[in-house]
């Protein structure tokens, strides 16, 4: 069972209000409570999910010996474990590095979840191939639907593809993606453009699976790096942050991908570059986008307008079949090299597209995230999240090392610190834990 710790906080304690016109998340107290695992997990917190009432949530530590996966029912504060799982049918053969769990995924229902497991060895010979499992729930257990690593072609399956780096779900699991950010599309094993396998409809008994790339795309891009599929199950969005933009080498691009049958084969692209590119932008390092595909959220940890490294968020909503920027948002005590938007996992927008959730892993001390709001098309800053615990290292809303999410009616916030070391009494270094918020 996890071990849980609440508190009740207002600003005083690490919860920074933000300017502006007032959201649900501005004023009041916020309840915080830490949820550590029980035994010698190490790394909890890498990445989280939550389902969209908040009912269920998925914690993924992916340097835990082979990786696990930790999936609870959630009822107020309280978590209930449903399952342990580090890894599905793998023929015997998962080992110490895989990195089960290193990107995880709950549908909205809470009855289906996909876990990414990037260092995967297909052969002594051919490392880091990855790999993906979907698990479905049937009153409270979990068992495997399905591994997507087998979908892909045998022709397909590389050296250094870290298939699984990144994975989403929609809101039944009708869908599924799931990144592979060095595919090099030619058996070399080099870093490759990136591709995004898009998988589905399911069946009934398997995923169907689309291998995408971008048609711009050039080795190095780190084309799904990030990558997210809106809850109908009818837009994918993906970040390339190493690609160069007007010369610029990492300033960073995105692009969107409209289904137009029941399946991605012939998915409109749209393709969005970084409106204002520099050197090390590293926009679409992290991504979302919401439930009927109409607003995205794009982080950029490298922007430098607010201060050198601070970092920016940018929002993009939809018209039609045209994409176009609303917003760029930095934090109100933006500082250097907060690096806001860091990472994978490190971006979630609400269902309705109201309200984001990000983090930015170099506030100090242990990391921030913060939760901006939209009135209209006017979007504001209305919270600031640290931990009450909070120490130097603990990569607090990290991303790739502590995930964030927002359920889908935006009242409930997770948050991963994979290197905070167990809280008093239980010094265990990079334990991890998550923290949970609740309004």
């Amino acid at each position: 069972m996890p071990l849980l710790t609440t508190l009740a906080n207002g600003s005083a304690r690490g919860f920074g209000l933000g300017a502006g016109s007032a959201g649900y998340w501005q004023g009041g107290e916020v309840t915080e409570t830490i949820v550590r695992p029980s035994g010698g997990t190490a790394y909890y917190g890498t990445s989280v999910d939550l389902n969209e009432d908040s009912t269920y949530a998925i914690v993924g530590a992916p340097l835990n010996t082979v990786g696990w996966a930790y999936i609870y029912s959630v009822s107020g504060t309280t978590f209930t474990q449903q399952a342990a799982i580090n890894g599905g049918s793998n023929s015997g053969s998962y080992q110490n590095g895989d990195n089960f769990g290193n990107a995880v995924a709950i549908s909205g229902d809470g009855a289906v979840a996909v876990m990414g497991a990037p260092g995967y060895d297909i052969s002594i010979n051919t490392l880091n191939t990855g790999d993906a499992y979907v698990f479905e729930r049937s009153g409270t257990t979990w068992t495997q639907r399905a591994r997507l690593g087998t979908t892909r072609l045998s022709t397909d399956q590389d050296l250094n593809d870290f298939f699984g780096n990144a994975v989403d779900i929609d809101e039944d699991g009708t869908y599924v993606v799931v990144s592979a950010n060095s595919d090099d599309g030619n058996d070399t094993g080099g870093s490759g453009p990136g591709a995004i396998y898009a998988c589905g409809p399911y069946s009934g008994s398997s995923y169907s699976s689309g291998k995408i790339t971008a048609s711009d795309g050039v080795d190095g891009d780190s084309f799904g790096y990030d990558v997210a599929i809106s809850g109908n199950g009818s837009y994918i969005i993906v970040g390339s942050p190493l690609k160069a933009v007007s010369g610029l080498g990492i300033a960073g691009g995105v692009y969107i991908y409209e289904r137009t049958g029941s399946n991605f084969s012939a998915a409109n692209e749209t393709i969005i570059d970084n409106p204002v590119p520099a050197s090390a932008d590293y926009f679409g390092r992290s991504v979302d986008i919401n439930y009927d595909g109409t607003w995205a959220a794009i982080g950029g940890y490298g922007d430098d307008d607010a201060a050198s490294g601070a970092g920016a968020v940018f929002v993009y909503k939809r018209t039609g079949s045209s994409w176009t920027q609303q917003a760029k948002l930095v934090a109100d005590d933006a500082a250097v090299n907060d690096g806001l938007g860091v990472s994978t996992g490190g971006i979630q927008i609400s269902n309705d597209g109201t309200k984001i959730v990000v983090g930015a892993w170099g506030d100090d001390p242990g990391g921030a995230a913060y939760i901006f709001e939209r009135t209209g098309e006017s979007w504001k800053q209305t919270r600031k999240l640290t931990a009450s615990d909070a120490t130097a290292g603990d990569q607090y809303a990290h991303g790739l090392q502590g995930g964030v999410s927002i359920s889908d009616d935006g009242e409930t916030i997770l948050i991963g610190a994979s290197r905070e070391d167990g809280g008093a009494g239980d010094p265990t270094s990079n334990r991890g834990c998550v923290y949970l918020y609740n309004k």
